[in-house]
């Protein structure tokens, strides 16, 4: 599935027929609930609903690590994982969006900001400076989540704006 402007519209329920957009996402997060294993919505997708549309092929989600290759298995190819040392806090963190009445966690966007950072890939960089644009970022919460390097990059790209 390709996600881009209309999926952003469904996924800030301005759309009038989201289901072609949210079938694969709602799908994968029946199967995170199904199993209980702690999920947050992530990536791309996440970083549309912060800031703007942009075209992906795949689902990203931030997991505990437990049940990773079983989800693989029952999620294909077009999903991605995150799990590192800070996953369970992320998850903790993660806020509630509305999706066609659906409760979906999704990465809250400090968390998001920082792990793009630590990623840093150009788009991640394009996304950074949209997330900036549309959502509020305290600073001091994102310096505590990266390195000094890190954090200076984002300083970097928040002034290209």
């Amino acid at each position: 599935m390709v996600w881009g402007r209309s999926f952003r519209a469904a996924l800030l329920g301005q759309s009038e027929d989201s289901s072609d957009y949210c079938g694969e996402l709602l799908n994968a997060v029946k199967i995170f609930e199904r199993l209980n294993e702690p999920y947050a919505l992530a990536g791309a997708v996440a970083s549309m609903y912060y800031g703007r549309a942009r075209f992906t092929e795949e689902l990203e989600f931030v997991t505990s690590g437990k049940l990773t290759e079983l989800l693989a298995l029952k999620l294909g190819n077009s999903v991605r994982f995150w799990d590192d040392a800070s996953s369970k806090e992320i998850i903790a963190r993660a806020r509630q969006a509305d999706l066609e009445g659906y409760s979906i966690k999704i990465v809250e966007p400090h968390d998001l900001i920082a792990m793009k950072l630590r990623v840093g890939r150009l788009e991640d960089d394009y996304d950074i400076s949209q997330i900036v644009q549309n959502t509020a970022i305290d600073d001091s919460h994102l310096q505590q989540r990266v390195t000094p390097e890190q954090f200076q990059h984002f300083l970097d790209v928040k002034k290209r704006k």
